[in-house]
């Protein structure tokens, strides 16, 4: 599918084909979904969502790929992968984007570089008196 393939963890959640899912979805691990959610979605890990997965709201997430639709904004730590198959509409920030040949998307796209983990200390002079 994509030249670099985001290496998730063992998908510890998965919304099925045959649910509908309303309210706000959290969670600390990788999440699959197939089916359909109304309302908001975090995950502190990766997102996948199948060719027949479905979200409208917005989405915040370590990292995401997307096969199905969304109807949202999207606020990712790292990279966006979008599917040939995959129909976006809203805007995405994040680190990196990339878009298969084929897919939709519709919105504004806003590229900011990871957060570092690098700690930068200051040094704070006493004021003189």
């Amino acid at each position: 599918m994509f030249g670099k393939k985001i290496q998730s963890d063992k998908i510890h959640t998965i919304i099925g084909t045959e649910t509908t899912l309303e309210g706000v979805l959290s969670s600390k691990s990788t999440l699959r979904i197939d089916g359909k959610i109304i309302g908001e979605v975090k995950s502190e890990g990766h997102i996948i969502i199948g060719k027949t997965g479905e979200i409208q709201g917005d989405i915040h997430s370590k990292s995401i790929t997307i096969e199905g639709t969304v109807e949202g904004n999207m606020f990712i730590q790292e990279r966006v992968q979008l599917a040939s198959t995959s129909h976006l509409t809203g805007d995405i920030h994040a680190a990196s984007i990339e878009i298969e040949q084929g897919a939709i998307f519709n919105g504004r796209s806003t590229m900011q570089a990871a957060p570092s983990k690098t700690t930068v200390l200051a040094t704070v002079e006493p004021l003189q008196q």
